[in-house]
């Protein structure tokens, strides 16, 4: 996720979302909406 934060200069879930959903997300492998920052190309490597 930190990919995702250092590219999009924001966090991949959003300020408002709590540690424990986070954990829980990352732990499920769901991933955040790709922002539009990313290209195809980039986003394909955060999917691996």
């Amino acid at each position: 996720m930190c990919i995702i934060q250092a590219v999009s200069r924001k966090l991949p879930w959003g300020n408002q979302v709590d540690n424990f959903v986070v954990e829980h997300r990352v732990d499920n492998k769901e991933l955040p909406q790709r922002p539009p920052e990313f290209t195809d190309a980039q986003w394909q490597d955060v999917q691996v």
